[in-house]
């Protein structure tokens, strides 16, 4: 199984149905929810970000990840709300015989899928979540446990009259074939030297040599080469020079044909210098997709605390919640019925998903210049980035449309002491824990404002009041490199999509039970050479999102205003 590839094993108690009569096996290929280790990391898939090919044959059953125990091939896939469900037919022959039997006497009885190099994960407290994962393979597997991986390569196959070697990258064995060595005699060598050098010869044979420095001027010396390579035999023969200047020692050597052939190689193949200017034509600049400097990391803290889960398409759905009950559980009168209590609900909501989309053209000399696919990577890198950022934005546009109360009495305007600004808070957070259920709130996405104004909080000794370093007696403390706060054991987060720095208006802050907000939406899906003319092409990007605030009483805002 090569390495790029993510090994991620199923309960065969879900869902595992063998036929030896139509010689299929079903299985649940990748569950919902469920956390998998391939060894490298941790990985977890939700329903929507699992795809497979338009044909569902191309997705092999192999035989413990290995290429070369392919036994069957993929018949259809189904998504269900465990998984993804597939269906794959059994080879004739004896190694399908063997695999649906072993499947059969449950030996074989879990399904492993190998996820392909294109998907597309975020790290979510230590998990690789997928925004979207194409199947690769799937294979039979005796033990479904998730740290059960074994990595094979793909054997190379001898090729004849080339020696080959393998070596190992990060993609899996790659061969490397090489001609094999050829054999050359001394007569050989030697024969290609010589015509070599006559080769170089004629290309010179007919330039004028320069005239010598300190030479009259006007005089000009025109002396006959001594060697001719036209056919016509000159005073010497270069070749025999060459070889009787060489010799077979130091004694052997025939001095005077050695000197000749030096005189004729210094005045005849001199160096002729030239600086970089002379081949600018011939070393254009060049293009180096693999050192683009492309955006990092983007931060989503809203969309990551309260998303919850893929959208497929558009087509609108509705829930219910709770609205009131009474008369439930009372004191009991022995021989007499209870009274009937009451419970009803809230009148079902519908949630209608809206859909997002964008493009960006993509000229063909950008295309040719750049290559294909570096350059529509690299765009859609960052479409992938923007779309990850409108997601953000809506989930602070939700909260924003809301009218939550106010978490405790509003802050006065440029609040920045303890007294004025920490003590209101903590009160706040106080009073929550006396609300039936206790305190539910686990985090409040804060902005810019009300978080620089609380990190610069000084006690009555000018000490940090929520010191990086923990002190005795602080009411909380502050994440190394300003990341988050910890006020009185609540978790203050910088929130970036809640707007920018002081414009003289007060901005909200939000406590939030992520019980009481929705949010979802599906993978960006790529539309790749749109409306493609000889001019150039589009690549296109559509996708849907939907929230909705449950419950408004697990939303509470904090309005502060820095301006006094």
């Amino acid at each position: 199984m090569p390495e790029n590839l993510i090994r991620f094993d199923t309960d065969a108690s879900m869902v595992f149905e063998v036929s030896e009569e139509s010689r299929t096996i079903k299985g649940l290929v990748v569950p919902y929810g469920v956390v998998g280790d391939n060894g490298r990391g941790k990985y977890t898939f939700a329903r929507g970000t699992v795809t497979t090919p338009a044909d569902p044959s191309r997705v092999k059953l192999l035989v413990g990840h290995d290429f070369t125990q392919a036994v069957g091939h993929g018949v259809a896939f189904e998504d269900d709300p465990r998984g993804l469900v597939g269906t794959f037919k059994v080879a004739r022959g004896t190694d399908g015989d063997h695999a649906l039997a072993m499947a059969q006497d449950k030996v074989w009885d879990g399904l492993s899928a190998g996820i392909g190099r294109k998907a597309k994960f975020e790290s979510k407290s230590g998990v690789l979540a997928a925004i979207t994962a194409d199947i690769a393979e799937v294979s039979l597997t005796p033990l479904p446990a998730f740290d059960d991986a074994r990595v094979t390569s793909v054997a190379a196959s001898a090729v004849p009259e080339k020696e080959s070697s393998k070596m190992e990258d990060e993609t899996g064995t790659v061969e490397v074939t090489e001609d094999a060595p050829v054999a050359l005699s001394a007569a050989d060598i030697t024969q290609a030297v010589t015509d070599g050098l006559t080769a170089a010869m004629q290309a010179v044979a007919d330039t004028p040599r320069p005239v010598a420095a300190g030479r009259p001027v006007g005089l000009q010396v025109t002396e006959p080469a001594p060697y001719r390579f036209d056919g016509i035999r000159g005073s010497y023969d270069f070749s025999s020079d060459l070889i009787a200047g060489m010799g077979l020692s130091l004694g052997d050597r025939d001095w005077e044909a050695y000197e000749r052939v030096l005189r004729f190689m210094g005045d005849a193949l001199g160096p002729q210098f030239v600086d970089t200017g002379d081949t600018s034509a011939l070393n254009p600049t060049g293009y180096r997709p693999d050192m683009f400097v492309d955006h990092q990391y983007l931060a989503t803290p809203l969309r990551d605390a309260l998303y919850k889960g893929a959208l497929t398409d558009g087509t609108p759905f509705s829930f219910s919640k709770f609205s009131a009950s009474s008369g439930l559980v009372g004191d009991h009168t022995e021989g007499t019925e209870p009274a009937t209590g009451e419970y009803s609900t809230a009148t079902a909501a519908t949630v209608t998903p809206k859909p997002v989309s964008g493009k960006v053209h993509i000229t063909r000399e950008v295309a040719d210049q750049g290559g294909n696919p570096q350059v529509s990577a690299l765009i859609w890198t960052e479409v992938q980035y923007a779309y990850l950022q409108t997601m953000e934005t809506k989930v602070a546009a939700l909260l924003a449309a809301a009218a939550p109360a106010e978490l405790g009495a509003s802050i006065a305007a440029g609040a920045k002491t303890v007294t004025a600004l920490a003590d209101p808070i903590e009160d706040a957070i106080t009073g929550l824990n006396f609300v039936a259920g206790g305190n539910r709130f686990s985090f409040v996405a804060t902005h810019i404002d009300l978080y620089k104004a609380m990190k610069a909080l000084r006690d009555g000794q000018d000490r940090p009041y929520y010191p990086i370093i923990g002190a005795t007696n602080a009411n909380g403390t502050t994440v190394a490199g300003f990341k988050s706060l910890d006020v009185a054991g609540t978790r203050f987060d910088p929130v970036w999509s809640l707007g920018t720095t002081s414009d003289g208006t007060a901005h909200k802050s939000y406590a939030l039970d992520p019980r009481a907000v929705w949010f979802w939406h599906s993978a960006p899906i790529r539309l790749d050479r749109l409306q493609e003319k000889v001019e150039g092409y589009d690549l296109g990007v559509w996708g849907y999102q939907a929230g909705v605030i449950s419950d408004l009483t697990g939303v509470k805002k904090i309005t502060y205003d820095p301006t006094a």
